[in-house]
């Protein structure tokens, strides 16, 4: 059963899903963002091939699994003001003034130039530094719906 998330990219070449969240949220740490993940998914049983992506006001926390403890600290993370910059420049909004709805759009909308291959220089590096080619060209699911 996969667990209720904003959004779910299938990787084209693989089984291989990134479960994504967005949460107009500040974590203090990456222990906290830990903590917020395992509990997002605590009674869900998910295959190992599943990625967590949460998408913070401050920070985006990569899991290449499922964190399924306190303990399970992110795999990558960056700050979502320089992963989104190009981004947040259009909308001439900060993050910190950012209503719910308008940061899933914004989230929506990376994902989906992303995967159709529209991606940002932000959205490349971070890619490429955070090991997720294998969702270039990926099927994206609004879970929000």
């Amino acid at each position: 059963m996969t667990p209720r998330v904003d959004f779910v990219l299938q990787s084209p070449n693989s089984d291989t899903q990134l479960l994504v969240e967005a949460k107009t949220t500040d974590a203090p740490s990456k222990e906290w963002a830990a903590r917020l993940a395992r509990n997002l998914l605590a009674h869900v049983e998910t295959p190992s091939s599943l990625y967590f992506l949460l998408v913070l006001r401050n920070y985006l926390y990569l899991w290449k699994h499922i964190p399924r403890d306190d303990h399970s600290a992110p795999d990558f993370s960056a700050p979502t003001s320089e992963v989104l910059k190009e981004y947040l420049a259009s909308v001439q909004t900060s993050l910190r003034d950012i209503n719910g709805p308008s940061f899933e759009l914004l989230v929506k909308t990376w994902l989906n130039e992303w995967v159709h291959g529209r991606a940002t220089e932000s959205t490349e590096k971070w890619v490429r530094e955070a090991g997720l080619q294998q969702f270039d060209n990926a099927v994206l699911t609004d879970e929000t719906q």
